[in-house]
């Protein structure tokens, strides 16, 4: 899932694990191979009285610039399509 927030000149990609805490605590034991690999600390919600979890990677990005919201756009895609591979090798 991607994410933009103009407010907070932020983009976000993440994991949505719905309906299994077993698959989040699965990922969340190799929480520090994960984070080097993708090379960005991550938000890391299992969100207790929820049923899904989510594994969040955020960037600062200049939204409000015409000339600097593509490259910001191609970074968030980027970071999804890393973040993707890195965690289907742990499941």
């Amino acid at each position: 899932m991607q994410t933009v927030s103009r407010e907070k000149l932020e983009i976000a990609s993440e994991i949505y694990i719905a309906d299994s805490k077993a698959t989040y605590d699965k990922l969340f034991a190799k929480k520090a191979e994960i984070e080097k690999e993708v090379g960005t600390k991550l938000e890391w919600l299992k969100l207790e009285n929820k049923k899904a979890s989510r594994i969040v990677a955020r960037m600062k990005a200049d939204l409000l610039d015409d000339t600097k919201r593509p490259a910001a756009i191609n970074e968030q895609i980027k970071m999804g399509e890393k973040l993707q591979a890195i965690v289907k090798k742990y499941l």
